[in-house]
């Protein structure tokens, strides 16, 4: 396994975020939790508050690495070693085709009311003027 693709300039600006975050954080989380210690009891709150965003960073950092390499994320499975089943996979595919056909269809409805009520706006402007033109010039 090569390096090469977690050290391009925007691999490296992601650790150094990551670096520069978790190391905030951790300065915050330690400074809350000692002022929670001297009895301020809403610091308690933002002592456990603090390491949760360094666990929350974390997870942002792993996913857009992954993203930044065109990975998809591993997927847990429920038991170690288990895969997909192909019945499973077609089964996915099957609904998503079915929601793609369904968006589809709704689209096209939708493309079709746009249409008549660019018609109904089209035929109301074409009346208003040919009823101004029918009119003559205003005089005053």
């Amino acid at each position: 396994m090569s390096l090469r693709p977690y050290l391009t300039l925007r691999m490296l600006r992601l650790h150094i975020a990551l670096i520069v975050v978790v190391t905030a954080f951790a300065l915050l989380a330690n400074w809350q939790f000692r002022r929670a210690l001297s009895g301020n009891a809403l610091s308690w709150a933002y002592a456990i508050e603090w390491p949760l965003f360094i666990v929350y960073a974390f997870v942002l950092w792993r996913r857009l690495i992954f993203d930044e390499l065109g990975r998809p994320l591993p997927l847990r499975r429920a038991r170690r070693g288990d895969a997909p089943s192909s019945e499973a996979r077609t089964r996915r595919e099957e609904r998503r085709l079915t929601r793609a056909a369904t968006e589809d269809r709704e689209r096209e409805r939708y493309n079709r009311y746009l249409a008549q009520l660019a018609h109904v706006e089209h035929a109301t402007s074409e009346g208003k003027e040919d009823a101004k033109e029918a009119s003559g010039p205003i005089e005053g």
